[in-house]
């Protein structure tokens, strides 16, 4: 499925506000600022620091330090990443990657104050190298700073970098760029982006849906991410095919309605007052769009698909969970695959939307048990942002077939079919 393509959030209960900019805990050291060859990129690094630049071919720039009273050596490479919006989600998404790239025990340790990073150790000619990778967005451009050093001096230069990666600057404007053609406006954390021909009277009403669909999955996940370089960006055309040239996707959607895992974008159309099937489409979007921001791909795809289709079936038939309309429960019948059966699938597209919304129905309204570990399950995401961890901790624990027969079970006797209005 394509929600299992996403890469690239976690919004905590106590949501941190910013860029997280807090204050490394040692005083900052005297700083010089470097800049790549394009001078689109800066960086400050220690005065202290003989700084070289070094050259690396997939990098936005590249520095070699030697340090002072012969401490050796450090580099730092500096990438940008399209997609990175989240820096509190990112660590987890990447900390089996490095360590599988280079060959070491995973995963990687997560660390988030007071800038999100994740380390690990490489054996080195008989030394041990420490890796490190760290996060900033600034002005929606995913900019990671990846350190080396002895692992031996890593306590002594934690500080020097933490201070590298919360320098990162760039010159660039908004990642994706819109056409200047289109009108923008800033509110409530949106970036909204109007196609020439959406009038004001059609955009409010857009912001309206946007912001009652929000209040909703703030209740059950946490307040939308949505700092001040990260906004959550829609962009709003009044008919499909006017979505031609920005994204042709929303343009072949039905209704004009797309949530872009590529670009991290909202493409809508105003739905027409009493189209149901519109504002069906329009409202999984949303939901589709809200767990990308927040979550990054790190939320189990049972629970992001499985809310988009929840708000897809309500809009569609004016029925909540676990009503669902009729084309989902048919299909929902002929039998469910374990948990960890549908959550080992997600990634490859194997798990269907009917299977998806069945166990996400299941844990909101099943039996007890089942609910209360569905609590814990999101209150350890809540206090951690480590999805991966409390799913496997609250949820894949459970006896597997014995919760199949369970959710079987409650979809037999509890779910209700409903006709589409």
């Amino acid at each position: 499925m394509r929600r299992a393509a996403a890469i690239l959030v976690m919004a905590l209960a106590a949501q941190i506000v910013g860029d997280t900019r807090a204050a490394a805990e040692d005083p900052p050291p005297a700083a010089k600022e470097y800049a790549s060859a394009d001078g689109r990129f800066t960086i400050s690094m220690p005065t202290s620091w003989a700084v070289s630049r070094d050259r690396h071919d997939v990098t936005v720039m590249s520095w070699f330090a030697k340090l002072p009273d012969d401490g050796g050596d450090v580099s730092l490479e500096v990438y940008n990443v399209a997609g990175i919006l989240n820096v509190r989600a990112q660590p987890y998404l990447e900390r089996g990657v490095h360590p599988e790239r280079y060959g070491v025990p995973g995963p990687a340790r997560v660390e988030m104050e007071p800038v999100p990073h994740v380390w690990m150790d490489v054996p080195d000619k008989g030394d041990v190298a420490r890796h490190a990778w760290f996060y900033r967005v600034v002005r929606r451009n995913g900019l990671t700073l990846h350190t080396v050093c002895d692992a031996k001096r890593w306590d002594a230069l934690r500080t020097d970098f933490l201070c590298a990666a919360q320098s990162l600057g760039t010159t660039l404007p908004e990642w994706p760029p819109v056409p200047g053609t289109y009108r923008r406006l800033s509110r409530d954390g949106y970036i909204e982006y109007l196609h020439p021909s959406v009038k004001d009277a059609d955009a409010d009403a857009v912001h309206r849906l946007l912001r009652t669909q929000e209040a909703e999955f703030t209740k059950r996940y946490g307040p939308l991410w949505k700092p001040p370089d990260s906004p959550f960006v829609v962009v709003i055309h009044a008919r499909r095919p006017d979505a031609e040239a920005m994204d042709q996707y929303a343009a072949g959607a039905d209704h004009g309605n797309w949530a872009s895992f590529v670009k991290r974008q909202l493409f809508v159309v105003p739905p027409p007052k009493g189209d149901n099937s519109a504002m069906a489409e329009f409202v999984r979007e949303a939901w589709s769009a809200f767990f990308a921001q927040s979550f990054a791909g790190s939320i189990p795809l049972w629970v992001s698909d499985g809310e988009s289709w929840a708000a897809y079936s309500e809009a569609a038939t004016g029925k909540s969970l676990p009503s669902v309309m009729q084309g989902l429960f048919d299909s929902m019948n002929d039998g469910l695959r374990r948990l960890d059966e549908l959550v080992a699938l997600a990634p490859s597209g194997g798990a269907t939307r009917d299977q998806l919304l069945a166990y996400l129905a299941f844990f909101r309204f099943g039996p007890k048990t089942y609910r209360d570990a569905f609590a814990a399950f999101l209150k350890d995401v809540a206090a951690t942002g480590d999805c991966e961890t409390a799913q496997k901790t609250r949820l894949l624990s459970l006896d597997q077939a014995k919760l199949r027969a369970a959710a079987e079970s409650f979809v037999a006797r509890e779910m209700k079919p409903v006709k589409s209005k």
